[in-house]
C-alpha cells in the first residue's frame, strides 16, 4: 500500500511525526492489521498525548478488539479534551465527527449495561 510507504518515509525522516503514525493506525486498521494499527495509535499519543483525535482512534479499536475498558480511557479522554477546547488542528468537521463517535460509543455502552443489568436480575 503506498501510503503506508509514504507514512513510513515520513517516519524515518521524523520519528516524532504524530500525524504519520495515527494515518499509519488508520491504514492497519482498514486492513485489519490491528496488532499493528494499536502500535502506531500509541505511537501517535505518546508523541501527542492531548490529542483528541488520536485518543478517539485508539480507544475505538481497542474496544473493537474487545478492551473495552481500556478503549473506554482513551475515548472519555478525548470528551474531556473536547470539553476543555483542547482541539488544536482540528477542524470544525472533524470536531464535530469525534463528538458524535464519542456520543454513539456513550449510548451502546449505556445499552449494554442496561442489559447487563437486565440479565443479571
Amino acid at each position: 500500500m503506498k501510503a503506508l510507504e509514504s507514512y513510513s518515509k515520513a517516519i524515518k525522516i521524523d520519528p516524532n511525526y504524530n500525524h504519520a503514525h495515527n494515518n499509519m493506525g488508520l491504514c492497519y486498521s482498514n486492513l485489519k492489521e490491528y496488532v499493528k494499527a494499536l502500535e502506531c495509535y500509541s505511537k501517535a499519543i505518546d508523541i501527542d498525548p492531548e490529542n483528541a483525535l488520536y485518543n478517539v482512534n485508539l480507544g475505538s479499536l481497542l474496544i473493537l478488539v474487545g478492551k473495552d475498558n481500556e478503549g473506554e480511557v482513551y475515548i472519555d479522554k478525548a470528551k474531556d479534551l473536547l470539553d476543555k477546547g483542547k482541539t488544536t488542528g482540528l477542524s470544525e468537521v472533524n470536531i464535530n465527527y469525534l463528538k458524535s463517535q464519542i456520543e454513539k460509543y456513550h449510548k451502546m455502552h449505556d445499552s449494554a449495561k442496561g442489559i447487563n443489568h437486565k440479565v443479571a436480575e
